[in-house]
């Protein structure tokens, strides 16, 4: 039980991360981060201008930050919840549910499963 609940877990770790487009907004505000380094690079703008520019790109860089944090927090949570009920509930000793999530044999089988699931999600 203990192994099934830290797959279902992962699972929905992967599903969570999939259906908010976690990776899509990193990416985001990466290029928003490059773009700000473009205008600074710009000789055609006057100091400013790229002062507007870079404040604003600033303010959605934190937004940004903010956003993907508590995407983050929340995808890691349920699967904390998940094995924390299991727990509470009595399915397994937390002891059990520590030990196989450090065993190295279940971080392969799960970084598997998350794989799979990951390009089954698309």
């Amino acid at each position: 039980m203990t192994y099934a609940a830290l797959a279902i877990g992962l699972v929905g770790f992967v599903l969570i991360v999939r259906r908010l487009s976690l990776v899509r907004k990193v990416q985001d505000a990466g290029q928003g981060a490059q773009a700000a380094i473009l205008v600074m690079r710009d000789p055609a703008l006057d100091d400013a201008r790229k002062q507007a520019l870079v404040q604003r790109a600033a303010a959605r860089t934190a937004v940004s930050f903010l956003i993907i944090l508590g995407c983050s927090l929340l995808a890691c949570a349920a699967p904390v919840l998940l094995v924390a009920i299991g727990w509470q509930l009595g399915l397994y000793s937390l002891d059990a549910a520590l030990a196989a999530a450090a065993d190295p044999i279940v971080w392969i089988a799960l970084t598997a499963l998350a794989i799979l699931v990951w390009k089954l999600s698309r």
